[in-house]
């Protein structure tokens, strides 16, 4: 299930650390999983700036 993220923090907090240039955000628990998986990239932030977002499939559905 996709869960709902706030990421205006990040600007302000990566753009303070210097050492940090690139944060790739993805659709995975934890690396073998991403690996597993071939996760999608959620975000790619660069010195704070979001560079790349993907958007969740929306699925609906109708009545029969």
């Amino acid at each position: 299930m996709l869960k709902q993220v706030d990421l205006s923090f990040l600007s302000k907090s990566i753009a303070g650390f210097c050492a940090m240039s690139l944060l790739i955000v993805l659709d995975a628990e934890d690396c073998y999983d991403a690996i597993r998986r071939r996760a999608a990239v959620w975000y790619v932030i660069s010195r704070g700036k979001l560079l790349a977002e993907t958007a969740p499939a929306k699925m609906s559905f109708y009545g029969i």
